[in-house]
């Protein structure tokens, strides 16, 4: 019996040999395996080192610039078209009109009220045949006579000397009647670099609708009108090129009506225009490209094995003594 069972027992360990693997073969593809993610790992750890994210951020800026940029182009132009789609829409009389927005065509017919004038400036402009002068962007209350409200109406540029010379502003003792095409015109945005108004002394370096209303009694919701106007003396756009400036009509070299209103072709024009922003994308959008190659590349690519100094090789150097 022992025999017997020694011989199955030995059959039986044979037969599962051939089954399993040696433990030699198990050892082997486990240090295989072992080896391979440590392999990986070290690579990982000396490929990528949390303090080289450092130089994505100029690229980083650069993505972020290029954005706000674009977004600032498509807004720009959809300002653009609202305003150009108000100007060809048929003025609105603004005693009776329910609702008033910005860039809306208004028409104002009332009386001046010369002796509450205000001036904001000084503000250069162009003028043709005379250059760039200095003067003021002068606003009038203008009444209705049927005393349905006030209207402030920015009537346009003038001259320095308007301001110093009250009887230039009304030269006639009778009340002047007037009809004005404008658009509601909302407040400026003051440069940091402008002083602030003054609403006590008269003193106002930029539109601001609240505190004007407030220096000369009216009340705060008082509407401000700027005055627009179609003829070509008026504008201040710079052509394109020289087939822009052949089409457009010649400007006459005689004496300017003051005050000198806005021409409707100015009202959708910016110091920063939606092709200006385009340019500006473009460039950050070049820069985002190339830093990110740069950083990327001084991530990726090995140090250099050899160190160099005064211009010689390290291993050499200690060879050679």
């Amino acid at each position: 019996m022992l025999r017997s069972s020694g011989r199955i027992l030995t059959s039986s360990a044979f037969a599962w040999s051939r089954v399993l693997p040696k433990p030699t073969q198990n050892t082997s593809i486990l240090r295989r395996l072992s080896s391979d993610v440590t392999e990986t790992a070290s690579k990982v750890k000396e490929g990528f080192n949390f303090a080289q994210l450092f130089l994505y951020i100029p690229s980083a800026v650069c993505g972020c610039l290029c954005y706000w940029q674009w977004e600032r182009r498509r807004w720009k132009m959809d300002l653009i078209k609202i305003k150009e789609q108000d100007l060809e829409n048929s003025p609105t009389d603004i005693f009776e009109a329910e609702e008033l927005f910005d860039h809306q065509k208004v028409k104002v017919e009332g009386i001046l009220h010369h002796e509450s004038t205000l001036f904001v400036g000084p503000r250069a402009r162009s003028i043709p045949g005379k250059g760039t002068l200095s003067g003021y962007a002068m606003i009038t209350p203008v009444y209705d006579p049927n005393r349905r409200g006030v209207v402030l109406v920015n009537r346009g540029w003038v001259p320095m000397a308007w301001q110093k010379d009250p009887a230039v502003i009304a030269p006639r003792n009778r009340p002047e009647r007037v009809s004005v095409i404008g658009v509601i015109q909302p407040n400026e945005n003051p440069n940091t670099m402008l002083f602030k108004n003054d609403p006590e002394k008269e003193q106002f370096q930029f539109i601001d609708r609240a505190a004007m209303c407030q220096c000369l009694g009216l009340p705060e919701d008082t509407p401000l009108v700027m005055a627009i106007t179609d003829d070509p003396s008026a504008t201040m756009t710079k052509p394109q090129n020289a087939l822009d400036a052949a089409r457009r009509p010649l400007m006459p070299l005689g004496p300017v009506t003051y005050p000198l209103p806005k021409h409707v072709n100015d009202l959708a024009m910016f110091t920063t225009m939606p092709q200006d922003h385009m340019n500006y994308a473009i460039t950050w959008g070049s820069l985002f490209i190339i830093l990110a190659f740069m950083a990327r590349k001084a991530t990726t690519e090995k140090a250099s094995r050899f160190k160099m100094i005064g211009g010689y090789n390290v291993n050499e150097y200690k060879t050679s003594s």
